[in-house]
């Protein structure tokens, strides 16, 4: 997939790879071409990410343009990987 692709599974990708680095804000990930991130983060908290809003800002977009009580949100924990079937598990792995 690549860094250009508007997928959706690239676009949670993409969002993913930007709160790793820290909060984000919705006209942040307007910017690297995800529209609908609201929508994004909805999947992504369904698929088990702490992905809380933190707070609203105002933020003025590239034409200088004021954009009032835009949510920032931060990547608090991802969910844990499932166990392979078919390993077996340490017993301290329990």
């Amino acid at each position: 997939m690549t860094t250009q692709a508007t997928a959706t599974e690239a676009q949670r990708l993409r969002i993913l790879d930007m709160l790793r680095t820290g909060k984000k804000t919705t006209l942040d990930f307007r910017r690297a071409g995800v529209m609908q991130s609201q929508t994004r983060i909805f999947e992504l908290r369904a698929l088990g990410y702490d992905l809380p809003t933190i707070g609203r800002v105002t933020v003025y977009d590239d034409r200088g343009y004021p954009h009032r009580r835009v949510a920032v949100y931060e990547l608090l924990a991802e969910p844990l990987p499932l166990p392979t079937p078919g390993i077996r598990q340490q017993r301290g792995d329990r």
